[in-house]
């Protein structure tokens, strides 16, 4: 067997840049509250994975996976325990921006009278089922279009983005 050691880089078109995400952030809040305004419900989930998937930098399957039980909104230490890959747990610590905006969530769910049990998924369609994996990266195309971004992107270019951001304003792994 061949031995492969070809080295990973990570090009521009597989993160998005601060500029692009603040763009591609604000159409998709801006697209939620006009739909809230008029009783729809599509966007405010859109903007809820989006949101998870740029200020967390989740895994989309840790975006479709993630059930109520395992939110801790305080503030102390907010933080959201996922499974991540090679089904090993995690805790992602929030900004409070995301913590803020995951309890309206919540609430705006339970508005809704959606279930809230610790088992339930927070993010699920209006027909109560939870979003699979290939239906948010649907959504984030979506996204991208009404935001004018190029289309190469992908929802993991989220992840990318989170940790390329993180590391220039920081300079730390």
């Amino acid at each position: 067997m061949r031995n492969f050691k070809r080295k990973w880089t990570l090009d521009r078109t597989k993160y998005m840049t601060a500029p692009e995400v603040t763009e591609l952030r604000r159409t998709i809040e801006s697209k939620a509250q006009e739909d809230l305004e008029h009783g729809r419900t599509t966007w405010p989930r859109f903007w809820m994975a989006l949101d998870l998937a740029v200020s967390a930098g989740m895994r989309v399957s840790e975006v479709a996976t993630l059930r109520i039980g395992n939110l801790y909104l305080n503030n102390r230490e907010a933080r959201m325990r996922v499974l991540g890959k090679g089904q090993k747990e995690r805790d992602i610590f929030i900004s409070k921006d995301l913590m803020r905006h995951l309890s309206d969530y919540l609430l705006w769910k339970r508005l809704l009278e959606e279930p809230m049990a610790p088992e339930a998924f927070v993010l699920v369609s209006s027909h109560r089922k939870p979003y699979a994996i290939r239906t948010l990266q649907y959504a984030f195309k979506v996204c991208l279009k009404e935001a004018g971004l190029p289309a190469h992107y992908s929802i993991h270019a989220c992840r990318h983005s989170y940790g390329t951001i993180l590391y220039r304003k920081t300079k730390n792994l």
